[in-house]
């Protein structure tokens, strides 16, 4: 009798590879696991702290101005003959 031929057995064996993302989908070869790495984002954003109010008010206050008036005197005669009186 001769001894059967020796058969390596076959089972199935993981093999990783890198793949580059492609968008938001990654390329599919035979079965893709994503690698997640975690990742820092410092963003600024505007941020209520405190409000202030603005108002008007009316403020008088007085001023001494010294200026030149201009001065006109009139002198009237009154040719209508009629008196002062009405």
């Amino acid at each position: 009798m001769s001894e059967p031929p020796e058969v390596p057995p076959a089972r199935p064996s993981p093999v990783s590879e890198s793949a580059r993302v492609v968008g938001e989908r990654f390329e599919e070869v035979d079965m893709a696991v994503p690698v997640i790495e975690e990742e820092l984002v410092v963003k600024k954003r505007p941020v209520i702290r405190e409000e202030l109010r603005i108002r008007r008010r009316v403020v008088e206050e007085e001023e001494v101005f010294e200026v030149d008036l201009r001065k006109e005197e009139v002198d009237v005669e009154d040719t209508s003959g009629r008196s002062r009186e009405d």
